[in-house]
């Protein structure tokens, strides 16, 4: 297992991924109790369940943070590149100035929703409950690149689960600028 600061992470390879580092510095941003890193992280397999959880128990805030910047003017903590075959892949992310927002682009290998389909689970790492999920799909909607918005800092877990689809997930927070 690696843990790297923003901007530069490696990954080991999981079955049916390959994650990948950004390719643009993140000057001025560090790890530690206030930056964001990541890791690898154990799958947590299909059908687990997926209680949804309020987050504002966790940050104690009522306010959303917002990100300070545009996501197409920062570069990612984390980019991975998915082809999962009815499999699961999974990383954790240290949030450490919120949120933390998914960016997902979804390309389809077969256009039959119940062939082709992705579910993005992201869960509080500690408690393993659900925060949020998204995806492409049957139940989710038809839309190619998505977002997923958590408000909180923390530690994430992402689970990536799905079939005849090519995923490219970036993660952004406002420690990535």
């Amino acid at each position: 297992m690696v843990v790297i600061s923003c901007g530069c992470i490696a990954l080991p390879n999981l079955p049916g991924s390959t994650a990948t580092p950004s390719t643009e510095s993140n000057s001025g941003s560090s790890a530690g109790s206030h930056g964001s890193y990541v890791q690898a992280a154990n799958p947590v397999p299909e059908g687990s369940p997926s209680e949804v959880r309020d987050l504002s128990e966790k940050s104690g805030e009522v306010s959303s943070p917002v990100m300070r910047k545009s996501l197409d003017d920062i570069s990612p903590v984390y980019t991975g590149h998915y082809t999962p075959r009815y499999s699961n892949s999974a990383f954790q992310i240290h949030v450490g100035t919120g949120p933390l927002i998914i960016r997902y682009r979804t390309v389809p290998l077969q256009y039959d929703p119940r062939v082709s389909f992705l579910k993005i689970t992201v869960r509080d790492a500690k408690s393993m409950k659900v925060v949020a999920e998204n995806g492409y799909g049957e139940p989710y909607p038809s839309n190619t690149v998505n977002t997923i918005t958590v408000n909180g800092e923390g530690d994430y877990h992402i689970n990536i689960y799905g079939n005849q689809v090519d995923v490219i997930v970036s993660a952004y927070t406002n420690d990535s600028m």
